[in-house]
Formats: structure tokens, C-alpha cells, sequence
């Protein structure tokens, strides 16, 4: 779908698969879903951490309504059959993800403000909840496989679920590894 033309024909390169695997969906997902887990599960146990309200700010809430604005988006690509325009999307969503959670850094707010590296952590489950429900067009598996984690059954997932939040203490699993290196 990434190297798709939409309109004509295009060439499917093996190697090019590689690359968007190990680079794009292994950096840009993987990494974010296995750092993000493993972060709340050492800090606040197989959980979404609970929020103190007074401690969300402004970078939290735009992480939220760029994951409005991104479901608008794919939903109108989509429809339009523009899928690749749709995954696009997607990808830079995955990359404001890394961002917010990079800009953030719970790592570090775990040592010094607790309260906040729980707003952190909740908030960018959410988003990857709405990552995961993007994707499952394009990649049902591996988005299977990031709803388990967080126990969200997809026997009747529907698009709208996008945007909705996780609830505080809702038990989450491990991660596990999305996309294998390919040699």
C-alpha cells in the first residue's frame, strides 16, 4: 500500500519491504508499543495508570485531538479510495506518538513526578489504541495483536472506537514483538 501508485502500476522490490518493515513499522510501531508497555508495567503495574487531572496539560490534550484529527483524515481517505494518502496518515500519527512520548520522557518523570508519568503513560495507551484501530485495515494481524495487549476484543471493533479513551486500571498485557527483523 505504502509504494502503491493508486492509479497505474508500480514495482514490488523485496528489499523495499524489508526497509518499511525493519525502518517504519518496527520504529515507528514496534518500538512505541514494546517501550510504552514496558514502562507502565515496571512503573505502575499491568494496568492503565490513573490521572490526576490537575496534571494533564496542553501537550496531552493535542496528543488526543491529533488522534481526531488523523481518524478524520484516514476515514476521508478511505472512502475516497486513498489508501496510501489513508496509511500515510497513519505513519505520521505513529510519529507524533514517538514524539509526544519522547517529548514527555515517563522514563525520567517516573524518578522525580509519578503523577505525571501516569497522564503520560495513560494518555499514549490511548493513542495507541487509536493507532491500532487505524491500522486494522491495513494490517489486521499486528493490529490484533496490539488490541489484545490491551484487552480490546476485535471480534466487533468498529471504526468509532478510535477515539475513544481507556479506561483508568483497565488491565493491560505484555507486549510482544510486533514486526521480527527481516533479514
Amino acid at each position: 500500500t505504502a509504494i502503491s501508485p493508486e492509479q497505474g502500476r508500480t514495482v514490488y522490490q523485496p528489499d523495499d519491504l524489508k526497509t518499511r518493515n525493519n525502518s517504519e513499522l518496527g520504529n515507528v510501531v514496534g518500538n512505541l508499543v514494546t517501550r510504552v508497555f514496558a514502562l507502565t508495567h515496571k512503573n505502575f503495574g499491568p494496568i492503565v495508570p490513573n490521572c490526576d487531572e490537575n496534571k494533564v496539560g496542553e501537550r496531552d490534550l493535542a496528543i488526543l485531538r491529533l488522534l481526531t484529527e488523523s481518524q478524520e483524515k484516514v476515514s476521508a481517505a478511505i472512502k475516497a479510495f486513498n489508501f496510501k494518502q489513508g496509511l500515510e496518515i497513519i505513519m505520521e500519527f505513529g510519529r507524533a506518538c514517538n514524539r509526544y512520548i519522547d517529548e514527555k520522557a515517563p522514563w525520567k518523570a517516573v524518578k522525580t513526578d509519578l503523577p505525571d508519568a501516569a497522564v503520560t503513560l495513560a494518555f499514549i495507551l490511548t493513542a495507541i489504541k487509536g493507532l491500532a484501530v487505524m491500522l486494522y485495515p491495513y494490517l489486521p494481524y499486528s493490529s490484533a495483536k496490539i488490541l489484545k495487549m490491551l484487552n480490546i476484543p476485535t471480534d466487533n471493533l468498529k471504526w468509532e472506537t478510535v477515539l475513544e479513551k481507556l479506561k483508568e486500571g483497565q488491565p493491560i498485557n505484555q507486549a510482544e514483538i510486533l514486526f521480527p527483523r527481516l533479514e
